[in-house]
């Protein structure tokens, strides 16, 4: 193959002395004739130019210019560059957009203060269809792949933050309840509803017994859990893991979930029990302040059929406000139409876990969570409030959807409110 005839050129955005320096560095190489040319004086910028035939193979004239180049204190990099397009960051006047127009319009500006920032090293064919650049190497290492590498490091970003960080980002929810023909004596009542523990999961007892302080800070008059407290691929018994919940220092009324029923749902209540919590399976627990009464309401789980809320009425008693605890949001649908609960309390969904900004609802919601996924909505005249939760279900994330404590503080109001 022939010899083809070839011109090396280095294009340079620095001053005068730094040129030479590097020239200097340049005409050292063996077997490579270099002949440098030096435009411009004093410290403004110039061109750095140096022909030569090719008498050594490119990637060998790389190497030797990259020790070159290196030796004066310059981290080489490669990455294509087309040969016209001016190198450099200038703190005079606008950046220029080429460099021989530069050259041609800007030499008033020899005295301007210059930062050097990179220069390219090219080979260049004359060829019958024109000149041909092959890049040798561009100084310093420029970033390339910005775009990418900044997706890239959002999404894992996003990953950790998800995984790692908003699991464990507990929120306190204050709500303020107003319900109707609340008796005077129960006006101020604080409320905590904590739901979907799935303990033996993600959620470990140590952070739930952390968290449970959190509740007895509240100072609450009563606990409502609305279900799911094991999760059933647990290692652990649900009678050693709700141990953790005697931590509690305010009574206790809870329901199951459908992870309870996966569990075994007689085990998971009978250990609730044992460690003094109130579990409600289709049965109303009355609270009494002198002659008045406020009811809490607790219905079996719908997704396993074990709910009944027809019997549930008729043991409801028909006087005083009701509170219907039940694990599926989406009761709220059938209870609500009776008009005896002054609101409902409930869990599941978890809020979603992953609920993506400017979209009305999560991308999945399970069955019987569909119309009710968050916070607080209305069936009808009730009130359902649905809690997010403090356990997750794989995959083990949460976005915008923080683990919730809710404290409810009850206040009278008339019907018509």
């Amino acid at each position: 193959m022939p010899a083809q005839q070839l011109h090396v050129t280095l294009c340079f955005i620095g001053e005068s002395n730094q040129l030479e320096t590097i020239g200097r560095a340049l005409s050292q190489i063996e077997a490579m004739p270099v002949t440098l040319a030096l435009q411009g004086s004093g410290r403004w910028s110039g061109v750095l130019w140096a022909g030569l035939r090719r008498n050594v193979a490119l990637d060998d004239l790389h190497r030797r210019v990259t020790q070159a180049l290196v030796s004066c204190g310059l981290e080489p990099d490669r990455r294509p560059f087309h040969p016209h397009v001016t190198l450099g960051r200038f703190r005079a006047q606008r950046p220029p957009q080429r460099l021989n127009t530069w050259l041609q319009t800007h030499r008033s500006l020899r005295s301007a203060p210059v930062t050097v920032d990179e220069f390219c090293l090219y080979a260049s064919e004359l060829t019958p269809a024109g000149a041909r650049y092959t890049v040798l190497q561009r100084y310093p290492p420029a970033r390339e792949g910005g775009g990418m590498s900044a997706l890239i490091l959002l999404l894992t970003g996003l990953f950790l933050y998800a995984r790692f960080l908003e699991p464990r980002w507990l929120q306190v929810k204050r709500v303020p309840m107003y319900l109707p023909q609340l008796p005077e004596s129960f006006e101020g009542l604080r409320l905590v509803q904590i739901s979907d523990l799935h303990l033996g999961g993600w959620l470990k007892p140590a952070r739930l017994q952390a968290w449970l302080a959190r509740v007895n800070a509240l100072q609450p008059d009563l606990v409502l859990i609305s279900g799911d407290f094991i999760e059933e691929t647990a290692r652990q018994e649900p009678e050693e893991l709700l141990t953790v919940l005697r931590a509690l220092q305010a009574p206790v009324i809870a329901v199951p979930g459908n992870h309870d029923h996966r569990r075994g749902v007689e085990r998971v209540c009978q250990a609730l029990t044992d460690n003094g919590i109130r579990v409600l399976r289709n049965e109303v627990h009355t609270l009494q302040r002198g002659d008045a009464q406020l009811h809490v309401a607790g219905l079996g789980d719908q997704a396993w059929g074990d709910d009944d809320l027809d019997d549930l009425l008729e043991r409801l008693p028909p006087e005083g406000p009701a509170i219907l605890l039940a694990h599926e949001p989406d009761v709220a649908d059938l209870a609500g139409p009776t008009e005896r609960f002054a609101l409902q309390l409930s869990g599941h969904t978890h809020g979603g876990q992953v609920r993506p900004p400017l979209l009305e609802r999560p991308l999945i919601l399970p069955a019987w969570g569909q119309h009710y996924t968050g916070g607080l909505a209305r069936a009808g005249s009730m009130p359902v409030y649905t809690n997010r939760g403090l356990g997750i279900i794989r995959p083990w994330f949460r976005f915008n959807c923080r683990p919730e404590i809710t404290l409810l503080e009850l206040q009278p109001c008339s019907p018509a409110t």
